[in-house]
Order: structure tokens, then C-alpha cells, then sequence
């Protein structure tokens, strides 16, 4: 493993997940800025990776992983408190699993799967729905009792499932044989 700074904001993205945990119980403002700390990590590792030719296949194989443990993190405590229904998390954390499977496939038919606009989008969506989710106007009410909770709710399921579909349906050679 290569120890340079996209790979050490990686690692401190994981690393502040707890931190964000525990404010979550304590203050959500203060689980809100961890959050974001976490999730301008997320923007920056990647960037500097590419600017400055330092990616490397710890990176490529860890990134994902941090946004994966971040984001089920704040569903699992949602969830914990009413704030998600627990079959919205559950969908959201089988297509992970079932992408990151595909990508497993793919390797093995020494095929790489890059990292898609559908993902860049879904990450963003779940990033700034989760922060919204965080914040003291989650619960402004839209309209017939919907408030903007669930729309951001929604919007995080909305995401991630068109991502997966669009990355199954762009890799579905993967599954001829």
C-alpha cells in the first residue's frame, strides 16, 4: 500500500464515520459537519488523485468502500430513529452490494468497471440528501403531510436504484457466457 494524501483522506474518511455516529446521538449539527468533512474527502481524494497522478489500486479499491460505509451509516441511524423506512436502506444496501459483486464478475472476465456518471450522480444525491436529512429543516412540510425528509428520502432510493439499473444494463456481457 502507497501512503499519499488522497489514500490518507480515504482512510480519514472512514475513520471520522464513528465520529459522526456518535455526534448523531449527541447534536446533529455536529454530525451534520462531520458529515460534510466526510464527504469533502470524498470530492478531494479523487481529485488530487487524478491531478497529481497518484492513483493507486488501494485508492480505487478503498474509496468505494468509504462512501459505501458513510452513507450506510447515516441510513442505519436514520432508520434508528423513524427517519428512513427500513426496506428504503435495505434496497439501497442491496444495490450496493450487488454492483460491487458485478464489479467482482467483471474482474474475473478481466473487465474494468469504472466508476460511471449514474455513480457520480447517485453519490452526489445521497451526499447532499443525507446533509439535508441532518439538518434543522428535514421535516418542512411540502404538501398533504410529505415533507422535504421525504423527498430526500426518496430521492436517495430514486438514485441509487437508476444507477444500479444503468450499470447492470452497461455491463450485462458480463453475464454471457
Amino acid at each position: 500500500m502507497k501512503w499519499n494524501l488522497p489514500n490518507i483522506l480515504t482512510m480519514g474518511r472512514i475513520l471520522i464515520i464513528p465520529a459522526f455516529m456518535w455526534a448523531f446521538t449527541q447534536n446533529t449539527i455536529l454530525a451534520m459537519a462531520f458529515f460534510l468533512i466526510a464527504a469533502i474527502t470524498d470530492f478531494l481524494d479523487g481529485y488530487l488523485a487524478r491531478k497529481n497522478q497518484q492513483v493507486t489500486v488501494f485508492g480505487q479499491f478503498l474509496d468505494p468502500i468509504a462512501d459505501k460505509l458513510l452513507v450506510f451509516s447515516a441510513l442505519l441511524l436514520f432508520v434508528s430513529v423513524g427517519q428512513t423506512p427500513v426496506w428504503v436502506a435495505m434496497l439501497v444496501i442491496a444495490r450496493e452490494l450487488l454492483v460491487t459483486g458485478l464489479r467482482i464478475l467483471a474482474i474475473d472476465k478481466k473487465i474494468i468497471i469504472p466508476a460511471g456518471i449514474s455513480g457520480k450522480v447517485k453519490t452526489t444525491v445521497q451526499i447532499i440528501a443525507v446533509l439535508w436529512m441532518l439538518s434543522p429543516l428535514a421535516y418542512t412540510p411540502i404538501a398533504g403531510g410529505v415533507t422535504t425528509n421525504d423527498v430526500a428520502v426518496y430521492a436517495i432510493l430514486f438514485v441509487t436504484l437508476w444507477s444500479g439499473i444503468d450499470y447492470f444494463y452497461k455491463f450485462r456481457k458480463i453475464f454471457a457466457d
